[in-house]
């Protein structure tokens, strides 16, 4: 591989060649000090983004040594359109998650900088897969900033998957890992200009099913939601409404940095 650091061509997934991932690499990088470095799974909302997903954490990256992982997780992979189906990890036989883990170790085999340990951020759709993903594989991440989800996946063991996760077991084959969730820094961030209503769902809607409008009418008062699960489930969490923001993500892009860029120096 000729280029060392910056920007890398999108490379398709060994484990499904339908998904790709692009990947950063800080100019600091050296293999010799390899283990000092992190990944920070940065995932692109329902725009399929990925590109500036990447970019809006380069600077962050360059600054605390996190080689940034850019997942593209594409529409139509299968007959149909499925506009929204990774943000709630598996669609037909399609298992998101599995694939993100797979793009991690990848990552981490050729790059030989740890697998665990990893930071994952998302905006939007993003923020959606990022807390999902959280509940079933928090044993793998060191801190996760969920921003402004559309809908909000609660921890309510008596509703079904994906506002509760009652049918967690059989639908994913695992449990919620709470015991990950205890401690875990996470970040819930929204703008407070993010108060349209195009968040409620109607009966017909393919992102319909009871309870899907109870957490709040606006992603405002969704993330406040969020923000109490997460504290009730044990979560180190902490709360962001950016003043003037509204739904886009480099408009909170400040917020999210300062909260991995404070976690990263305490590790250090």
């Amino acid at each position: 591989m000729a280029q060392a650091t910056g920007d890398f061509a999108f490379r398709a997934a060994r484990i499904d060649r339908r998904f790709s991932y692009g990947l950063h690499v800080p100019s600091s990088f050296r293999r010799e000090r390899a283990e000092s470095f992190r990944i920070l799974v940065a995932v692109h909302g329902s725009e399929r983004a990925p590109e500036a997903a990447r970019e809006g954490f380069a600077d962050l990256a360059e600054e605390c040594g996190y080689l940034v992982l850019a997942p593209l997780f594409p529409m139509a992979v299968t007959d149909d359109e499925e506009a929204h189906n990774y943000i709630f990890l598996k669609y037909r036989d399609i298992r998101y998650d599995l694939v993100l883990l797979s793009m991690i170790d990848e990552v981490a085999a050729a790059w030989g900088v740890p697998s665990r340990e990893v930071s994952l951020a998302g905006f939007s759709g993003g923020g959606q897969f990022a807390h999902r993903f959280m509940y079933l594989h928090g044993a793998r991440l060191a801190a996760v900033s969920v921003g402004a989800p559309g809908i909000v996946n609660t921890l309510d063991d008596q509703v079904d998957w994906f506002v509760g996760v009652r049918d967690v077991k059989s639908r994913f084959g695992c449990d919620v890992d709470r015991a990950a969730l205890r401690g875990l820094p996470v970040q819930v961030v929204v703008g407070a200009e993010d108060v349209g209503a195009d968040v409620l769902m109607a009966p017909g809607s393919p992102l319909y099913m009871d309870g899907v409008n109870a957490s709040g009418a606006t992603r405002v008062e969704r993330a406040r939601t969020l923000h109490r699960v997460l504290l009730d489930a044990g979560a180190d969490c902490r709360f962001d409404l950016v003043p003037g923001a509204g739904h886009q993500a480099q408009q909170v892009q400040l917020a999210v940095d300062a909260f991995f860029r404070r976690l990263r120096s305490l590790a250090r």
